[in-house]
Order: structure tokens, then sequence, then C-alpha cells
């Protein structure tokens, strides 16, 4: 059953084979073998393409070892559980192929659609998407929260450049010419941080971004006399630039 009764999978309308497939491919990986929602279906997708290694996706889907039939399967439905086992190593090569993505292939490719089934847990989806935001802005600020290191990543943001928290005195005088050269978009600081940030600091990251790009902006991008001392003064001031030319932090 791998955790879900008859009348659970009923109220959810699967479909019996959908759930023998599903059920074949959770018992291919080391994934629990319970019942997946999307983010666990998705994650023993990517475990099955991980393991199959530098072997070709056909290569895989002849590997009948790979979908194993339950050990005590009831005799009287093996021949029906081996026909969807056939049709399961069948998707095999595009189920392991790297370059589809996975959510695409499964719910939005017209062979793929309801072949498989997840139970739509919402709230792990949700869980899942803050988890993967929590990741991508831990990796940006290299968990670094001063108001120094957030504007250093927001300007380099708004400036077109890589991530980091951390300027050289050196990068921060490419940087002020760059934006002098090609300008600033304080529009993506603000996307990457309703994309990535925590919910409850959003608001905060937010003002601290704008009133900082309303005085630097119209400075970083000024030609006059002495603009560059002014521009790496304000840098030194609000953003993190190392003394010297060593810098060892992102």
């Amino acid at each position: 059953s791998l955790g879900m009764d008859a009348d659970a999978l009923a109220d959810a309308g699967a479909d019996a084979e959908a759930v023998i497939r599903t059920a074949l491919l959770m018992g291919a990986g080391r994934q629990p073998r319970t019942m997946p929602d999307w983010p666990a279906f998705e994650r023993q997708v990517a475990a099955l393409r991980k393991s199959s290694g530098r072997a070709s996706a056909r290569a895989a889907a002849d590997d009948a070892v790979a979908i194993p039939v339950p050990a005590k399967l009831p005799a009287s439905l093996r021949e029906v559980v081996e026909s969807v086992r056939q049709s399961v190593l069948h998707d095999l090569p595009r189920i392991c192929d790297p370059a589809l993505p996975i959510r695409r292939l499964f719910t939005q490719t017209p062979a793929f659609i309801g072949r498989y089934f997840w139970d739509e847990n919402a709230l792990a989806q949700v869980e899942e998407f803050e988890r993967q935001n929590s990741a991508a802005w831990d990796k940006a600020t290299g968990g670094h929260q001063d108001d120094s290191s957030l504007l250093t990543l927001f300007l380099r943001i708004a400036a077109g450049s890589s991530h980091a928290t951390l300027l050289t005195p050196a990068a921060a005088a490419s940087l002020v010419r760059k934006v002098r050269k090609s300008g600033l978009d304080p529009e993506l600081p603000r996307q990457f941080i309703r994309q990535h940030a925590p919910v409850a600091l959003q608001d905060d990251y937010l003002h601290l971004w704008d009133i900082f790009a309303r005085e630097a902006e119209p400075l970083l991008r000024s030609d006059k006399p002495y603009a560059q001392q002014d521009a790496m003064a304000l840098l030194r001031r609000e953003c993190n630039v190392a003394a010297t030319t060593t810098a060892t932090r992102r």
C-alpha cells in the first residue's frame, strides 16, 4: 500500500496502473517505500538518473534488476504487475534522460500525463519550495545577514555581477566603472529578495536596498570630477570592501 489505503487512493482519483508504476519506480531506489508526494517523487527520479551514472538511458532500461517485482507479491497478481513493470522499463530511457526536466516530463508530456501517481500534498510542495529558496539565499549570502554584506550582494546583482558579499578594493573600483558604463537595474535585487529571502524579512531587505539605491545610483553613475573617489567612499561606508587586496570570503 506504500502508506496509502484503498480509500485514500480512490479519493485521490488514482489510476490503478499509475499507482503500480509508481510503486515499482519507488522500489527501484533507496527512497522510503511510501507513496510519494511530488517532491519525493521528483527526488526519486533524480536519484535514478544519478544512479545510472555514465550508462546510457537505454542501458538503464535494459537492466531488469533496476525495477524489481515485490518479493511478497501474491501469485495471483504477478502477471498483472509484470505487465505494468514492462511498461515502466519502456519508460526508463526518458525517465533517466537528464536532458528532460522532470516536472515537464511528468506533467506536460502527453504520453506521461497521468501515467504515474503522486500524492497531491500541497503543504509538502510549499515546504519543498521554501527549502529550495532558503538554499539559494544561503548560498548567495554565504550565511552573512549584516547590512553591509547584503548591500554588497544586492549591488552586485543590480550590476549584473556574480554573487559575493565582500569586495577587494580592485573589485570595488571595477564595479564602479562597470556601473558608470552600463548602469544598474535596481529591480533585479528586488526580484531576488522576493524569490529567495526569508518571507518574514523581505520587507526589511527591500527597504534596505531601496534606501541605498536612491543614494548610490546617482553617485555611482556620475562622471563628474572626483566621482570615482566619492563612489569608493560610499562603498567603503555602506558595503564590504576589504582593507587589503586579499579577500577570502564570498
